[in-house]
Protein backbone atom coordinates (compact mmCIF):
# COMPACT_ATOMS: atom_id res chain seq x y z
CA UNK A 1 0.00 0.00 0.00
CA UNK A 2 2.84 2.33 0.88
CA UNK A 3 4.61 1.50 -2.37
CA UNK A 4 1.45 2.38 -4.33
CA UNK A 5 1.06 5.68 -2.49
CA UNK A 6 4.75 6.46 -3.09
CA UNK A 7 4.33 5.69 -6.81
CA UNK A 8 1.30 8.00 -7.11
CA UNK A 9 3.23 10.73 -5.30
CA UNK A 10 6.15 10.36 -7.71
CA UNK A 11 3.81 10.66 -10.70
CA UNK A 12 2.29 13.80 -9.21
CA UNK A 13 5.72 15.34 -8.65
CA UNK A 14 6.83 14.50 -12.20
CA UNK A 15 3.63 16.05 -13.60
CA UNK A 16 4.10 19.16 -11.49
CA UNK A 17 7.69 19.40 -12.71
CA UNK A 18 6.82 19.27 -16.42
CA UNK A 19 3.60 21.28 -16.29
CA UNK A 20 5.40 24.66 -16.25
CA UNK A 21 7.51 23.49 -19.21
CA UNK A 22 4.34 22.76 -21.17
CA UNK A 23 2.92 26.14 -20.25
CA UNK A 24 6.16 27.82 -21.30
CA UNK A 25 6.09 25.95 -24.63
CA UNK A 26 2.54 27.14 -25.26
CA UNK A 27 3.50 30.70 -24.42
CA UNK A 28 6.49 30.51 -26.79
CA UNK A 29 4.33 29.28 -29.68
CA UNK A 30 3.65 32.40 -31.82
CA UNK A 31 0.69 30.65 -33.46
CA UNK A 32 -1.02 29.77 -30.18
CA UNK A 33 -3.42 32.78 -30.18
CA UNK A 34 -4.81 31.74 -33.58
CA UNK A 35 -4.82 27.92 -33.52
CA UNK A 36 -8.41 27.56 -32.30
CA UNK A 37 -9.61 29.70 -35.23
CA UNK A 38 -7.54 28.06 -37.96
CA UNK A 39 -8.41 25.21 -40.31
CA UNK A 40 -6.14 22.53 -41.81
CA UNK A 41 -5.85 24.41 -45.13
CA UNK A 42 -4.48 27.56 -43.44
CA UNK A 43 -0.73 27.48 -44.09
CA UNK A 44 0.67 31.01 -44.24
CA UNK A 45 -1.58 33.31 -42.23
CA UNK A 46 -1.76 37.07 -41.77
CA UNK A 47 -1.17 37.87 -38.11
CA UNK A 48 -1.81 41.59 -38.48
CA UNK A 49 -3.06 43.87 -41.22
CA UNK A 50 -3.38 47.64 -40.85
CA UNK A 51 -4.82 50.05 -43.39
CA UNK A 52 -4.83 53.81 -43.03
CA UNK A 53 -6.80 56.14 -45.30
CA UNK A 54 -5.92 59.83 -45.49
CA UNK A 55 -7.16 62.60 -47.77
CA UNK A 56 -5.52 65.62 -49.35
CA UNK A 57 -6.68 68.50 -51.54
CA UNK A 58 -5.41 71.04 -54.03
CA UNK A 59 -7.05 73.68 -56.19
CA UNK A 60 -8.54 71.15 -58.62
CA UNK A 61 -9.83 68.25 -56.52
CA UNK A 62 -9.51 65.75 -53.68
CA UNK A 63 -7.16 62.76 -53.62
CA UNK A 64 -6.76 59.84 -51.23
CA UNK A 65 -3.95 57.63 -49.94
CA UNK A 66 -4.39 54.06 -48.74
CA UNK A 67 -1.40 52.86 -46.69
CA UNK A 68 -1.30 49.08 -46.15
CA UNK A 69 0.96 47.04 -43.85
CA UNK A 70 0.65 43.24 -43.72
CA UNK A 71 2.50 40.76 -41.47
CA UNK A 72 2.64 37.07 -42.42
CA UNK A 73 3.54 33.95 -40.41
CA UNK A 74 4.19 30.38 -41.52
CA UNK A 75 2.11 27.52 -40.06
CA UNK A 76 3.40 24.64 -42.18
CA UNK A 77 6.96 23.54 -42.99
CA UNK A 78 8.00 24.79 -46.42
CA UNK A 79 4.95 26.90 -47.33
CA UNK A 80 4.55 29.53 -50.02
CA UNK A 81 1.81 31.86 -51.21
CA UNK A 82 1.20 34.53 -53.81
CA UNK A 83 -0.77 37.76 -53.75
CA UNK A 84 -1.65 40.47 -56.27
CA UNK A 85 -2.22 44.20 -55.95
CA UNK A 86 -4.03 45.83 -58.85
CA UNK A 87 -3.48 49.40 -59.97
CA UNK A 88 -3.09 51.57 -63.05
CA UNK A 89 -1.21 54.71 -63.95
CA UNK A 90 -4.29 56.85 -64.60
CA UNK A 91 -6.28 57.01 -61.38
CA UNK A 92 -4.25 55.00 -58.85
CA UNK A 93 -0.54 54.35 -58.39
CA UNK A 94 1.42 52.06 -56.10
CA UNK A 95 4.34 53.63 -54.24
CA UNK A 96 6.62 53.21 -51.21
CA UNK A 97 6.85 49.43 -51.48
CA UNK A 98 8.80 47.62 -48.76
CA UNK A 99 9.04 43.93 -47.98
CA UNK A 100 10.84 41.39 -45.81
CA UNK A 101 11.37 37.70 -46.67
CA UNK A 102 9.44 37.98 -49.93
CA UNK A 103 9.90 39.10 -53.53
CA UNK A 104 7.69 41.09 -55.87
CA UNK A 105 7.58 42.09 -59.53
CA UNK A 106 5.26 43.93 -61.90
CA UNK A 107 3.24 42.94 -64.93
CA UNK A 108 0.77 44.71 -67.19
CA UNK A 109 -2.05 43.66 -69.49
CA UNK A 110 -0.85 46.38 -71.84
CA UNK A 111 2.13 44.20 -72.77
CA UNK A 112 0.14 41.42 -74.44
CA UNK A 113 -0.65 41.17 -78.14
CA UNK A 114 -4.41 40.80 -77.85
CA UNK A 115 -6.76 43.52 -79.01
CA UNK A 116 -8.87 43.24 -75.85
CA UNK A 117 -7.09 44.59 -72.78
CA UNK A 118 -8.09 46.58 -69.71
CA UNK A 119 -4.90 48.53 -69.03
CA UNK A 120 -4.54 46.87 -65.63
CA UNK A 121 -1.16 46.74 -63.89
CA UNK A 122 -0.36 44.13 -61.25
CA UNK A 123 2.16 43.97 -58.43
CA UNK A 124 2.81 40.24 -57.90
CA UNK A 125 4.12 39.18 -54.49
CA UNK A 126 5.59 35.79 -53.63
CA UNK A 127 6.30 34.48 -50.12
CA UNK A 128 8.36 31.35 -49.38
CA UNK A 129 8.79 30.43 -45.73
CA UNK A 130 10.58 27.31 -44.44
CA UNK A 131 10.25 26.87 -40.68
CA UNK A 132 7.03 27.02 -38.69
CA UNK A 133 6.76 30.50 -37.20
CA UNK A 134 8.87 32.18 -39.90
CA UNK A 135 7.65 35.69 -40.69
CA UNK A 136 7.36 38.01 -43.68
CA UNK A 137 5.98 41.50 -44.16
CA UNK A 138 4.85 43.75 -46.99
CA UNK A 139 3.75 47.36 -47.11
CA UNK A 140 2.82 49.87 -49.79
CA UNK A 141 0.78 52.99 -50.55
CA UNK A 142 -2.01 53.23 -53.11
CA UNK A 143 -2.43 56.84 -54.19
CA UNK A 144 -5.82 57.70 -55.71
CA UNK A 145 -5.76 60.74 -57.96
CA UNK A 146 -9.52 61.16 -57.55
CA UNK A 147 -11.05 60.30 -54.17
CA UNK A 148 -14.07 58.78 -55.94
CA UNK A 149 -12.04 55.68 -56.86
CA UNK A 150 -11.55 54.74 -53.20
CA UNK A 151 -15.15 53.70 -52.60
CA UNK A 152 -15.07 50.76 -50.18
CA UNK A 153 -13.01 48.46 -47.95
CA UNK A 154 -13.76 44.78 -47.22
CA UNK A 155 -12.67 43.29 -43.89
CA UNK A 156 -11.44 40.01 -45.38
CA UNK A 157 -9.15 38.58 -48.01
CA UNK A 158 -7.90 35.24 -49.30
CA UNK A 159 -6.03 34.40 -46.04
CA UNK A 160 -6.86 34.24 -42.36
CA UNK A 161 -6.22 37.54 -40.58
CA UNK A 162 -5.50 37.59 -36.86
CA UNK A 163 -6.19 41.31 -36.48
CA UNK A 164 -7.47 43.75 -39.09
CA UNK A 165 -7.35 47.45 -38.22
CA UNK A 166 -8.62 50.20 -40.51
CA UNK A 167 -8.14 53.88 -39.68
CA UNK A 168 -9.93 56.57 -41.68
CA UNK A 169 -8.83 60.17 -41.10
CA UNK A 170 -11.53 62.54 -42.37
CA UNK A 171 -10.45 66.22 -42.51
CA UNK A 172 -12.90 68.96 -41.56
CA UNK A 173 -12.98 70.28 -45.15
CA UNK A 174 -14.35 66.96 -46.51
CA UNK A 175 -18.04 66.07 -46.06
CA UNK A 176 -18.54 62.32 -46.32
CA UNK A 177 -20.54 59.42 -44.88
CA UNK A 178 -19.13 56.05 -43.87
CA UNK A 179 -21.76 53.33 -44.17
CA UNK A 180 -21.32 49.99 -42.39
CA UNK A 181 -22.52 46.67 -43.83
CA UNK A 182 -22.55 43.10 -42.43
CA UNK A 183 -20.79 44.08 -39.20
CA UNK A 184 -23.08 41.89 -37.06
CA UNK A 185 -21.23 42.88 -33.90
CA UNK A 186 -17.91 41.49 -35.17
CA UNK A 187 -16.22 44.85 -35.81
CA UNK A 188 -15.16 47.17 -32.99
CA UNK A 189 -15.59 50.84 -33.90
CA UNK A 190 -14.11 53.96 -32.36
CA UNK A 191 -14.45 57.65 -33.21
CA UNK A 192 -12.32 60.60 -32.12
CA UNK A 193 -13.00 64.21 -33.11
CA UNK A 194 -10.71 67.24 -33.20
CA UNK A 195 -11.02 70.68 -34.78
CA UNK A 196 -9.13 69.58 -37.87
CA UNK A 197 -10.31 66.01 -38.47
CA UNK A 198 -12.35 63.05 -37.30
CA UNK A 199 -10.54 59.73 -36.88
CA UNK A 200 -12.53 56.50 -37.29
CA UNK A 201 -10.97 53.20 -36.23
CA UNK A 202 -12.42 49.80 -37.13
CA UNK A 203 -10.97 46.58 -35.69
CA UNK A 204 -11.87 42.97 -36.44
CA UNK A 205 -10.15 39.89 -34.97
CA UNK A 206 -9.74 36.35 -36.32
CA UNK A 207 -11.08 37.02 -39.81
CA UNK A 208 -11.77 33.92 -41.87
CA UNK A 209 -10.60 33.96 -45.55
CA UNK A 210 -12.89 34.77 -48.45
CA UNK A 211 -14.10 31.54 -50.01
CA UNK A 212 -13.94 31.00 -53.76
CA UNK A 213 -17.22 29.27 -54.55
CA UNK A 214 -19.23 29.10 -57.75
CA UNK A 215 -22.39 31.20 -57.92
CA UNK A 216 -21.79 32.82 -54.54
CA UNK A 217 -22.91 36.35 -53.85
CA UNK A 218 -20.37 39.20 -54.18
CA UNK A 219 -18.14 39.78 -51.17
CA UNK A 220 -19.87 43.09 -50.40
CA UNK A 221 -23.08 41.14 -49.65
CA UNK A 222 -21.38 38.64 -47.32
CA UNK A 223 -18.36 40.06 -45.50
CA UNK A 224 -18.11 43.14 -43.25
CA UNK A 225 -17.34 46.18 -45.39
CA UNK A 226 -17.49 49.97 -45.47
CA UNK A 227 -18.89 52.18 -48.21
CA UNK A 228 -17.50 55.72 -48.50
CA UNK A 229 -19.99 58.33 -49.74
CA UNK A 230 -18.15 61.53 -50.65
CA UNK A 231 -20.60 64.43 -50.68
CA UNK A 232 -18.65 67.68 -51.01
CA UNK A 233 -15.32 69.33 -50.21
CA UNK A 234 -13.67 72.72 -49.82
CA UNK A 235 -10.55 72.90 -51.98
CA UNK A 236 -7.27 74.58 -51.09
CA UNK A 237 -8.30 77.73 -52.98
CA UNK A 238 -11.53 78.02 -50.97
CA UNK A 239 -13.78 76.71 -53.73
CA UNK A 240 -16.61 74.39 -52.68
CA UNK A 241 -17.19 71.41 -54.96
CA UNK A 242 -19.94 68.79 -55.01
CA UNK A 243 -18.90 65.14 -55.32
CA UNK A 244 -21.56 62.42 -54.94
CA UNK A 245 -24.18 64.20 -52.87
CA UNK A 246 -27.04 62.85 -55.02
CA UNK A 247 -27.61 60.22 -57.69
CA UNK A 248 -27.62 63.01 -60.27
CA UNK A 249 -24.08 63.95 -59.20
CA UNK A 250 -22.99 60.39 -59.85
CA UNK A 251 -24.57 60.45 -63.30
CA UNK A 252 -22.74 63.69 -64.16
CA UNK A 253 -19.45 62.06 -63.17
CA UNK A 254 -20.15 59.04 -65.42
CA UNK A 255 -21.11 61.39 -68.26
CA UNK A 256 -17.85 63.29 -67.83
CA UNK A 257 -15.85 60.07 -68.11
CA UNK A 258 -17.68 59.04 -71.27
CA UNK A 259 -16.95 62.38 -72.93
CA UNK A 260 -13.23 61.81 -72.28
CA UNK A 261 -13.31 58.56 -74.22
CA UNK A 262 -11.36 58.69 -77.47
CA UNK A 263 -12.36 56.15 -80.10
CA UNK A 264 -9.48 54.98 -82.23
CA UNK A 265 -10.59 52.23 -84.59
CA UNK A 266 -7.52 52.21 -86.86
CA UNK A 267 -5.91 49.14 -85.27
CA UNK A 268 -9.28 47.36 -85.09
CA UNK A 269 -9.98 48.00 -88.77
CA UNK A 270 -6.58 46.77 -89.90
CA UNK A 271 -6.93 43.58 -87.83
CA UNK A 272 -10.43 42.97 -89.22
CA UNK A 273 -9.16 43.25 -92.80
CA UNK A 274 -6.50 40.62 -92.06
CA UNK A 275 -9.07 38.24 -90.58
CA UNK A 276 -11.49 38.58 -93.51
CA UNK A 277 -8.91 38.82 -96.30
CA UNK A 278 -10.00 35.56 -97.99
CA UNK A 279 -13.76 35.96 -97.50
CA UNK A 280 -15.96 36.05 -100.60
CA UNK A 281 -18.95 37.99 -99.31
CA UNK A 282 -20.24 39.84 -96.25
CA UNK A 283 -21.90 36.74 -94.77
CA UNK A 284 -18.62 34.85 -94.81
CA UNK A 285 -16.95 37.87 -93.21
CA UNK A 286 -19.50 37.88 -90.39
CA UNK A 287 -19.03 34.14 -89.79
CA UNK A 288 -15.22 34.44 -89.86
CA UNK A 289 -15.17 37.33 -87.39
CA UNK A 290 -17.60 35.46 -85.13
CA UNK A 291 -15.40 32.35 -85.14
CA UNK A 292 -12.28 34.44 -84.49
CA UNK A 293 -13.91 36.07 -81.44
CA UNK A 294 -14.90 32.63 -80.12
CA UNK A 295 -11.37 31.34 -80.56
CA UNK A 296 -9.66 34.35 -78.92
CA UNK A 297 -12.11 34.21 -76.00
CA UNK A 298 -11.22 30.58 -75.27
CA UNK A 299 -7.48 31.05 -75.55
Amino acid sequence: MKRKARFIKQLFLIGALFLPLGAIAANNNPLAPYESFLKPEDDIIITEKTETITYSRNSSGVSANLSVKTKYMNRRFGSNCNFQIYYNEEDRKIENIKGENLVWDFSSNLNNDNIFFDGLNVCNGNIKLIEVGDKASFQYDLKFKDVIYLASVVFAESRFIGKFTLTVEVPAWLDMDIKEFNFNGNVITDKKETNKKTIYTFTMNNVRPIKNEKHKEPSLFIYPNLLFVYKSATLSNGQNITLFNTAQDQYKWYDKLMKQTIENTDSLCSETKKITANCKDKYEKIATIYQWVQKISVT
